[in-house]
């Protein structure tokens, strides 16, 4: 089972343990925003929001997670290889 979305994604300089969870989550809203899918569709098909009940919440959890996801493919990916940095 993959972890629940959070409200926004990370913001730490390398990957978390949050974004080692959620990379299939990133890869398929990069793909789907690749391929010209409606925000609305991604945000509760990938993501699991319900648009309907806060639109402007999901909007910001959605465009922090694209974000991210986007911050991973361009800089963070070499970071995969190392164990993340989080502390409980």
């Amino acid at each position: 089972m993959r972890e629940p979305i959070a409200a926004a994604a990370p913001t730490e300089p390398e990957p978390t343990a949050y974004d080692r969870a959620q990379a299939v989550a990133y890869l398929r809203l990069l793909d789907g925003t690749a391929a010209g899918a409606d925000w609305v569709q991604l945000a509760e098909g990938i993501l699991d929001l319900d648009v309907r009940a806060d639109r402007m919440a999901a909007r910001a959890c959605f465009d922090s997670h694209l974000a991210r996801a986007r911050w991973l493919s361009e800089r963070g990916y070499a970071f995969w290889a190392v164990p993340p940095t989080d502390k409980a």
